[in-house]
């Protein structure tokens, strides 16, 4: 069965799928911004150890770090890579999960 990328069902299973493999062997480009029920988030391409996969994080308006991000909507920074990307695993239920944003060490664009 195929899912939407923002949907729930597909981002659990993502977020399964990173914690078997350990967010540190993984890497991240920005793909994406949405704004969805009045939140930001960046889409992620995630890839390494067999996985390929679009993880929808959720960042706070208000973080310094991407100001202008959510300003220009990510445009100008697409396919950048996120270096030492590090999320939050947050479940809301036991079929829903959300990845929120915590910090990277650096931008290669």
């Amino acid at each position: 069965m195929n899912y939407e990328v923002t949907s729930n069902e597909y981002q659990t299973e993502v977020a399964k799928l990173i914690e078997s493999i350990g967010i540190e062997n993984l890497r991240f480009w920005l793909a994406d911004y949405i704004e969805k029920a009045d939140k930001h988030y960046f889409i992620f391409y995630t890839q390494g150890h067999d996985l390929c996969a679009q993880m929808m994080v959720q960042v706070d308006a208000e973080n310094p770090n991407f100001g202008e991000l959510i300003k220009t909507k990510g445009k100008g920074r697409f396919n950048a890579e996120f270096v030492g990307l590090l999320v939050d695993i947050v479940p809301k239920n036991p079929n829903q999960i959300e990845f929120i944003y915590k910090s990277h060490k650096r931008i290669i664009d």
